[in-house]
C-alpha cells in the first residue's frame, strides 16, 4: 500500500522526493460504549483497516490537503485561523494546527489521504483522520510523543476544530494499539493496559448496516447532557467524581432517590456497562468465550432498554446474527444510531455467518449489508517499504 500511495502522490502534487507514508487504524470496542466521557473503563482493540496517509513537509505555512474519496480539495495559510467553514478537512487541518501548537512552530505540508474505512459506521474514521494527520505532523515536526500525548491531542483537535464532542477511547485505542492484544483504558485516570487475546476458535466480526448517524447531531448531544445531569445527582448522594466511579452497589442503594426516570435509566447502563467490561477484560479466551458471549449480550439490552441508542435495522441485524450456527452474541457497536453490531463467533462459521447473515438482511430491508474482520492490529505508524 505504500507504494500505491506514492503514486497517488505524486499524480496529485507532481514529485515523491522526501514523502513518507504513515496508516491510522478504525478501532472497534468490544464493550465499554458511552462510558469514555463518563470517566469509565473501554476495552477496544485496533482493526486492519484504516486511513493511509501520504505526506510531505513545505518550505512554507500552508497546509494542502487531498483525499482519495472526498472531491474537495482544501489549501489553508497555518499562520491564519481557519475558515469558518464546516467540512471534513477541518479533521485534518485542526490536528496539523494542534501539533503546531504544541511545537511552537507552523509546518507547511502537502496531504494525500485514502480511507479504506465507511464512513459513518462507528469505526472512528474521523479519529483515524485525526490520529493519523497528528502523527504524521508530529514526524516532520520531529515531536516525539508517547502514544498517550498523541491521543490526547488528537481529542482536543477534534474536540476544537470539527466540533465533535467525544472522550478518549477512540484516540487512545488508535495511537496506542498493539497487535494481539486489546486496551484497557481507564477513561478517567487515562491509565491503561494491554490484555492479551488468546481466542484461537473464536473470532469477532463487524457487520455494517449499512444505516449512518453523525457524532454531532442533537442524539448523541443529548445523552452526554442526560448523563451530566445523572451525575450530578449522585454526587449528592455518594463521593464520586465520574458517573462510572459508582458501583453497581452502590447504586442500586441509592437509585430510589433518582426521581429522574431518564437520568436513572442512563445511570445504570453506565454502571452496569463499566463493570461488564472489567469482567470481560479476564475473560479473551477460548475458555471464557461463554462468559464474554453473556456480557456482550447484557451490553446490547442496556444499549437498547436503557441508554436508548439501537434503531430498527440494528435489532434486525442483532436478531439475524444470533440465529446462525457460531454466532454467540452481537450487541451494537459505536455510539448506536445507526452504523454497526460486533458479533462473537466461532472461526469455523465465519463464511457461513456471511452468507447468512448478507442474504437474509438484504430480503428483509434492503440494505446490502458489510463484513469487517474485528482483529487485534497495531496503532497509528510510519509504514516502512514493502507495506
Amino acid at each position: 500500500m505504500r507504494k500505491q500511495m506514492l503514486f497517488w502522490f505524486n499524480e496529485a502534487f507532481g514529485y515523491t522526493d522526501a514523502v513518507q507514508v504513515f496508516f491510522s487504524p478504525g478501532r472497534f470496542n468490544i464493550l465499554g460504549e458511552h462510558l469514555d466521557y463518563n470517566g469509565g473503563h473501554v476495552l477496544p482493540g485496533a482493526m486492519e483497516l484504516g486511513t493511509y496517509i501520504a505526506a510531505a513537509a513545505r518550505s512554507d505555512t500552508l497546509l494542502n490537503i487531498r483525499s482519495r474519496q472526498m472531491q474537495d480539495a482544501c489549501m489553508v495559510d497555518l499562520t491564519k485561523p481557519l475558515p469558518a467553514e464546516k467540512g471534513w478537512w477541518r479533521y485534518v487541518a485542526g490536528a496539523v494546527v494542534t501539533i503546531c501548537q504544541q511545537a511552537r512552530k507552523f509546518q507547511g505540508l502537502d496531504l494525500l489521504l485514502h480511507s479504506t474505512l465507511p464512513i459513518g459506521a462507528g469505526l472512528s474514521s474521523s479519529a483515524s483522520v485525526t490520529a493519523g494527520t497528528a502523527y504524521a505532523t508530529a514526524y516532520f515536526l520531529q515531536l516525539h510523543p508517547s502514544c498517550a500525548e498523541l491521543a490526547v491531542w488528537s481529542k482536543r483537535a477534534e474536540n476544537e476544530f470539527a466540533g465533535v464532542p467525544c472522550g478518549y477511547l477512540d484516540p487512545f485505542a488508535i495511537c496506542c494499539a498493539r497487535r494481539g492484544y486489546a486496551l484497557l483504558l481507564n477513561c478517567s485516570s487515562l491509565h491503561y493496559r494491554y490484555i492479551p487475546v488468546h481466542m484461537h476458535a473464536y473470532a469477532f466480526i463487524i457487520v455494517d448496516s449499512g444505516t449512518r448517524r453523525t457524532l454531532a447531531e442533537a442524539p448523541f448531544k443529548q445523552r452526554a447532557e442526560e448523563c451530566a445531569h445523572a451525575k450530578r445527582m449522585l454526587r449528592r448522594l455518594l463521593p464520586i467524581e465520574e458517573l462510572a466511579d459508582v458501583t453497581p452497589h452502590q447504586f442500586y442503594s441509592v437509585a430510589h432517590w433518582m426521581v429522574d426516570e431518564v437520568a436513572y435509566r442512563r445511570a445504570r447502563h453506565v454502571v452496569g456497562e463499566n463493570a461488564r467490561v472489567l469482567t470481560a477484560a479476564e475473560s479473551l479466551n477460548d475458555a471464557t468465550a461463554h462468559r464474554l458471549a453473556r456480557l456482550m449480550h447484557a451490553s446490547h439490552v442496556s444499549l437498547r432498554d436503557y441508554y436508548e441508542v439501537s434503531t430498527p435495522q440494528l435489532e434486525l441485524l442483532v436478531a439475524m446474527t444470533r440465529t446462525v450456527p457460531g454466532c454467540l452474541a452481537t450487541r451494537i457497536s459505536g455510539a448506536g444510531f445507526g452504523g454497526c453490531v460486533l458479533s462473537l463467533i466461532r472461526r469455523s462459521a465465519y463464511a457461513h455467518f456471511i452468507d447468512v447473515v448478507s442474504e437474509k438482511y438484504r430480503k428483509a430491508c434492503g440494505f446490502d449489508a458489510a463484513f469487517y474482520p474485528a482483529d487485534f492490529s497495531d496503532g497509528v505508524r510510519l509504514l516502512t517499504a514493502g507495506e
